[in-house]
């Protein structure tokens, strides 16, 4: 595998960085089916740019588009110091559905691991949906362990369980 580099975007980016991570939502319509059916668009991608828990700043969230040899290969979306001090929360990691099972994921989430650590993090956590099986099997794959089952609501107000994951690193 070749050097990551990782861009943070928000609302404010350019056009060509907002099309580059929409592309890598459209480019995964069964994950977008878990989360309620409906065809990722611009305004989705808005919604999750936007998207932040209380008691946070936008200093405190790294929304970013994964490149490759400088191709954009997927996003992360990471909060520092939540939900407690020393704690990083991946809210999503989404790798192009078209380079998927090339074991890209686990490099990339690897690489985002040692950048964490390296920032004095000590424990991951991550919220998967229940019926994202695939996904759970990665996290798991990767180290984590399911914490607890939770309900939230989710894109277009659908009730989701989740599983709330975690690693110390």
């Amino acid at each position: 595998m070749n050097v990551l580099k990782f861009i943070k975007i928000d609302v404010n980016s350019e056009e060509h960085l907002i099309q580059q991570a929409l592309n890598i939502y459209l480019s995964n319509p069964d994950y977008f089916e878990l989360l309620g059916g409906n065809r990722p668009t611009r305004d989705t991608l808005m919604e999750s740019l936007r998207a932040l828990p209380e008691k946070l700043s936008y200093d405190d969230k790294a929304f970013e588009i994964i490149y490759r040899d400088g191709e954009p290969i997927g996003i992360v979306d990471i909060l520092d110091s939540y939900p407690e001090k020393m704690t990083a929360f991946i809210g999503l990691l989404l790798i192009d559905g078209n380079l998927q099972g090339r074991g890209l994921g686990k490099y990339v989430y690897k690489k985002i691991e040692d950048k964490l650590k390296a920032n004095g993090v000590k424990v991951i956590k991550i919220g998967v949906l229940e019926n994202n099986q695939p996904a759970i099997k990665f996290w798991k794959m990767n180290g984590f362990n399911i914490l607890d089952k939770k309900t939230s609501t989710v894109v277009n107000q659908k009730i989701s369980s989740f599983y709330l994951m975690a690693k110390d690193i």
